[in-house]
């Protein structure tokens, strides 16, 4: 089995020389793109952004010549906006974990999954849920529900407010906003 390659020459940013898109394809239906800079100034000057996108549900991927200096401060960005969700998931763990405990002290498996699944959406189906909490306490799986992604219905369910986790989100949402506003301006 052999790979079909299948080279683009095209203008770089600077338009002074070009840079090489190459597809690559094989009998078996997997494909892989890449990227070259060929111009000896925009290779100094420009950093590949390479991003995921949906269209029409399916995941695809984008690439784009960004400047340097602006492709390293939105990674710089996105880094501290991964730490601040951090710090506002340990947080929240730390400090609402025990409530959801005590919340849930009395009750059954079956119990926690509906009062959980009504707000989080967490597992779909309660034969899933037994599976993959079977050898699990109960603090192992409530600890589960502490992530960015759904940090505000948790916390929903604990029936907490906290002002510091919230504000950690909305920085954390404002620097993930600014390294995008840079990288797709």
């Amino acid at each position: 089995m052999s790979w079909e390659s299948n080279e683009t020459k095209k203008p770089c940013p600077c338009g002074a020389g070009t840079y090489t898109v190459i597809d690559r394809s094989d009998d078996w239906g997997r494909f892989e793109t890449s990227w070259r800079m060929d111009c000896p100034i925009c290779s100094n000057t420009y950093s590949l952004y390479t991003y995921d996108y949906y269209n029409s549900g399916l995941r695809e991927q984008g690439h784009k010549w960004v400047q340097t200096e602006i492709y390293d401060r939105s990674i710089e960005l996105k880094r501290r906006a991964k730490a601040t969700k951090e710090a506002a998931v340990c947080l929240s763990k730390e400090r609402y974990l025990p409530v959801l405990e005590e919340v849930f002290r009395k009750s059954s498996k079956k119990a926690i999954w509906q009062a959980l699944n009504a707000n989080i959406k967490w597992y779909k189906s309660l034969g899933t849920f037994y599976k993959h909490t079977k050898n699990q306490e109960k603090r192992e799986y409530l600890s589960e529900l502490f992530n960015h992604s759904d940090l505000a219905s948790v916390l929903k369910v604990a029936n907490a407010k906290d002002e510091e986790v919230e504000r950690l989100l909305s920085n954390s949402s404002a620097l993930e906003s600014e390294a995008e506003a840079l990288l797709h301006g």
